[in-house]
């Protein structure tokens, strides 16, 4: 059947793909996303169409959190999308799971099926939340979408039990009930992770049809796990600086279990160069950048580059990132620490600036401006005193 869209905005998109049942309705959410448009397929639209189930997407040209004033609008036309569908479940993703638990009620929703989900990335409410500090300074909040949550749908979320993602599951329980399918070393987000288990399908379709049972999930991760390369790298990730060894070895077990997998590759390449053992790092990293050259990994990559002592290989990388990423902030800092190394201040500060003007709430991006106009202009303070003394002395009639 064909898709259509429903509502659209500069901002937001909802497109609607109908399929043979009906009777089962699922709304998804864009999670974090790095392309800049609304031209792309839904998430998790692949899976549903294959399960010839009936969705509803909602997809968003940045990564804003939703913070968007039409979305009543938007979600208006979601529920009557839904409307006539005896079970009705939103699904998202990190940002996307976010999403899914402060529209469940405006949807219609019976079901949730958060993973990874956020409460809220506003520093006011959650001031554990350091990964979007870009997104954190930028947006406004709004509070008829990021205040309280009110959810009567049964939430199951599901969430990596170590770090950031537990205490967003913490805050989302003090305001409303949820069911909690706890994945232990699981990454963010632990989509990946169900997947390697083999367990992410049979989740979906479980609380889409209100019947799943969380502790035999749980029992059935725990029976998975000790073969999951993803899951020995997210292992050796949460290793300590004093277990270097340890994390490499973990990271090793990872890519022997999924040496086809790009991820477990990915974290020993991490670990070696935590390690110090930046020969090896960066063959591990040239063999990641060989199977895709996304611009997340390639950041790794620069740094690692970087440690080794290849200033202009790391420095080559960097520009390359920044061509992709142009909008990123932090990779024009980095570019900018990678030239100050080289004593480019001019470079330096040109890229510092860049970085500033994408993200002007940053102390540190102003600090780092600050240091380096004062560096390449030392005598401006001094210039700028001699000036203001003149104007005095015109205003007072040259005495």
């Amino acid at each position: 059947m064909t898709p259509t869209v429903l509502f659209e905005t500069p901002d937001v998109r909802v497109r609607h793909v109908p399929a043979a049942d009906a009777a089962r309705h699922v709304v998804t959410f864009d999670c974090y996303h790095d392309v800049r448009g609304l031209d792309r397929t839904g998430f998790g639209e692949e899976f549903l169409v294959q399960r010839g189930i009936t969705a509803t997407h909602v997809l968003t040209r940045d990564n804003d959190w939703y913070q968007h004033p039409e979305m009543p609008e938007a979600m208006a036309a979601v529920r009557d999308a839904a409307a006539g569908a005896a079970a009705v479940m939103t699904y998202g993703s990190s940002m996307g799971g976010y999403a899914a638990l402060r529209f469940a009620d405006a949807a219609g929703a019976s079901q949730v099926l958060a993973l990874s989900p956020q409460y809220s990335i506003d520093p006011a409410k959650v001031p554990f939340e350091a990964r979007f500090g870009q997104d954190q300074r930028r947006l406004r909040f709004l509070p008829g979408i990021d205040g309280l949550i009110h959810c009567r749908a049964r939430a199951v979320v599901a969430y990596d039990t170590h770090g950031t993602d537990r205490l967003h599951a913490d805050r989302i329980a003090a305001d409303i009930p949820i069911t909690r399918l706890r994945v232990p070393y699981g990454g963010h987000p632990v989509g990946g992770y169900l997947q390697d288990a083999g367990l992410l399908a049979e989740l979906v379709m479980q609380v889409l049809d209100g019947t799943l049972d969380v502790a035999a999930a749980g029992q059935a991760l725990r029976r998975a796990r000790r073969g999951l390369g993803i899951h020995y790298g997210n292992l050796a990730a949460a290793q300590p600086a004093c277990r270097p060894n340890l994390a490499v070895a973990l990271a090793q077990r990872a890519v022997e279990l999924a040496p086809d997998r790009l991820a477990p590759h990915h974290a020993l390449a991490l670990r070696l160069s935590a390690a110090g053992r930046h020969a090896e790092a960066l063959a591990a990293h040239e063999q990641v950048a060989a199977w895709g050259r996304h611009p997340g990994f390639l950041l790794d990559y620069s740094h690692a580059l970087s440690r080794a002592g290849d200033a202009a290989g790391a420095l080559a990388v960097a520009h390359e990132i920044r061509q992709a990423w142009p909008h990123h902030a932090g990779i024009h800092h980095w570019t900018s620490d990678l030239l100050r190394a080289q004593r480019d201040v001019a470079g330096a500060l040109h890229y510092a600036e860049q970085a500033l003007a994408l993200d002007p709430g940053s102390a540190l991006y102003k600090r780092v401006v600050a240091a380096l106009r004062a560096k390449l202009h030392p005598r401006a303070p001094h210039l700028a005193a001699r000036s203001f003394w003149l104007q005095a002395r015109r205003a007072l009639g040259g005495r």
